[in-house]
């Protein structure tokens, strides 16, 4: 009469229910990276877009002027201007951009809410894509005429 009731505890306790996922090496582990950020006087980091991540930025040395743009239909700019210690957060998936408009150079720390955020700039998706985007298409979506995007493209 035991045995059914051993055969059945011993089934439940081999069969329960276990929940599991990958862990993100972004919480387990800190990685220096020497190659961060450095922004020489008026350099920038063109708009470009983490369409996996936030996005945040901690002022190190200098000033920056930083903002993003909001999605459609609003396409609102959000600009401020930071200094040594000032730290600005791009939403996932936003068209942002980092300028140094000082006279030294400026150094930040960037951290993502993703271990894979990619990075899509958009002059170089737009204008040096391959397979390269039809000229007549570029022409429509910026109103301009084809010499305009032969000349912007080369550039790419």
């Amino acid at each position: 009469m035991a045995s059914p009731f051993l055969l059945l505890g011993l089934l439940i306790a081999t069969c329960s229910v276990s929940i599991a996922s990958d862990l993100s090496s972004t919480q387990d582990f800190c990685v220096a990276y020497s190659d961060g950020p450095d922004y020489a006087p008026s350099g920038i980091n063109p708009p470009y877009t983490h369409p996996r991540a936030t996005e945040i930025l901690t002022v190190i040395e200098g000033r920056l002027e930083v903002g993003f743009v909001t999605s459609n239909s609003e396409n609102k700019l959000f600009t401020e201007g930071l200094k040594e210690g000032d730290v600005f957060v791009f939403p996932e998936g936003l068209v942002h951009f980092q300028r140094n408009n000082g006279d030294s150079n400026a150094v930040a720390i960037a951290a993502f809410s993703s271990q894979n955020p990619s990075v899509i700039t958009v002059g170089n998706a737009l204008f040096g894509s391959n397979p390269a985007i039809p000229n007549d298409l570029l022409e429509k979506s910026f109103q301009v005429d084809n010499k305009t995007i032969d000349l912007i493209r080369a550039k790419f």
